[in-house]
């Protein structure tokens, strides 16, 4: 594989870990402030 692939499959992971990280703890505080994480998340996979 290229090291394009390899980037795609570590962003996809990140995306994935991230998003049901952020999930988790929404649904254990039951906080909006929790999204931000998300956000965060997206942000950072852009900037990589």
């Amino acid at each position: 594989m290229t090291d394009k692939s390899w980037r795609h499959i570590a962003q996809a992971t990140a995306a994935i870990s991230g998003c049901a990280a952020v999930a988790f703890a929404v649904w254990m505080t039951g906080s909006a402030w929790c999204l931000w994480g998300l956000v965060l998340v997206g942000w950072m996979l852009e900037v990589i």
